[in-house]
């Protein structure tokens, strides 16, 4: 009866799977990891997100936001409008950095809350491209800083204010140092365990 839990990986899962389950009791997740030790930035980039909305959304939220301002910096959000968002800080000469915003159509709407969606952007160095359950919904030009920086970074919150949580259950997130190809963003999305429910 307790052979499984010989296996170190297996005794590893219900710590992880009680976490996850209680996601959503947790306002935010404050990550500090670095993409490459080296530089703490990428030049290319996939965001990729399973969730599921809990309540409509009132302003912005944030999927994924960095405590630095530095050109290069992103922000990842659902827009009020609940247009998927990628902003990259462009260089300025005032203190506040001149945004890139690249935003798709509407991903959250009245029937998508209480769903599991999969959100996917990338970012080509050239080309910013948004997805909604493995298709394309949504690309333009977005000028490059020459690097993306994430350093220490919030899921699910904005750093600045803390009225900026997205009320949602996340299930899998991933940041990617590369630009995925559409088939992949298909792929995965399409072999999540949640999808479509």
């Amino acid at each position: 009866m307790l052979a499984p839990f010989r296996v170190r990986s297996f005794r590893f899962q219900w710590p992880a799977d009680l976490a996850t389950s209680s996601a959503f009791e947790m306002e935010t997740l404050v990550l500090g990891w670095f993409i490459l030790v080296e530089t703490g930035s990428v030049a290319l980039l996939t965001l990729f997100a399973s969730l599921r909305v809990d309540a409509p959304l009132v302003g912005y939220r944030s999927l994924l936001s960095p405590d630095s301002k530095e050109p290069g910096a992103l922000r990842w959000g659902i827009s009020d409008q609940g247009c998927l968002r990628l902003g990259i800080a462009m260089p300025s000469k005032t203190v506040e950095p001149n945004w890139e915003v690249v935003l798709s159509k509407p991903v959250i709407t009245s029937s998508q809350i209480g769903r599991w969606i999969s959100l996917a952007t990338t970012f080509d160095g050239k080309e910013v491209r948004h997805y909604l359950d493995g298709e394309l919904i949504a690309k333009g030009w977005a000028r490059s800083p020459g690097s993306l920086i994430i350093g220490n970074a919030e899921i699910g919150n904005w750093i600045e204010s803390g009225t900026r949580q997205l009320p949602a259950t996340i299930d899998e997130f991933m940041v990617l140092g590369r630009a995925l190809s559409a088939e992949e963003i298909r792929t995965h999305a399409s072999a999540h365990p949640r999808a479509g429910l």
